[in-house]
């Protein structure tokens, strides 16, 4: 019976162990995805764009609609690039820009063809400011009367819904409340 305890102390210890210090290492270590599809592919015009994050290039695409009615930030989940295959994004893309809203996407940092940091993904501690410089790059490139959207698959909708909120609750708390 000793042995036994023994054994799934051991076992309970090992699964711990590698809970803690081996698969989130492994879960969060950025994984070699270049982008080799364009939106050319499915046939919409675009333009190769650079988008500047804390001294960082972020490859991307500015795919512009005809008569925007308004201009989506597209953002990807993690393990992803622009070109995300699990949602078929260039697709995507094309039926947003088939009704008249154009997209800003870019490979967040570590991701597909971006600078690479530490290699890691930070699950959006990091990356929200890859987002905030996309609306940066909106504000300096497109019409400020043009609504803005954003959305995203998997870490990068956590992004589009939470970046959005902080911003909101630091002017709240900043421009509301008197210090």
């Amino acid at each position: 019976m000793r042995k036994l305890a023994v054994a799934a102390l051991a076992l309970v210890g090992f699964w711990l162990g590698m809970s803690l210090f081996f698969l989130p290492f492994y879960a969060t270590h950025a994984t070699d995805n270049p982008v080799i599809t364009a939106p050319s592919d499915v046939g919409l015009s675009y333009q190769d764009v650079v988008v500047h994050s804390d001294g960082l290039a972020l490859p991307g695409w500015w795919i512009p609609a005809d008569n925007p009615r308004a201009a989506l930030m597209f953002v990807h989940g993690a393990g992803s690039s622009r070109t995300s295959h699990f949602i078929d994004s260039l697709n995507l893309y094309a039926a947003f820009v088939m009704e008249d809203i154009s997209v800003l996407t870019v490979d967040l940092r570590n991701h597909g063809n971006a600078p690479k940091t530490d290699g890691r993904w930070t699950m959006g501690l990091e990356e929200h400011r890859d987002l905030l410089a996309m609306s940066l790059w909106l504000d300096e490139n497109t019409e400020p009367s043009v609504p803005r959207l954003a959305m995203g698959a998997s870490m990068g909708g956590l992004l589009s819904s939470t970046r959005w909120q902080m911003v909101w609750l630091w002017m709240a708390s900043y421009c509301l409340i008197p210090l």
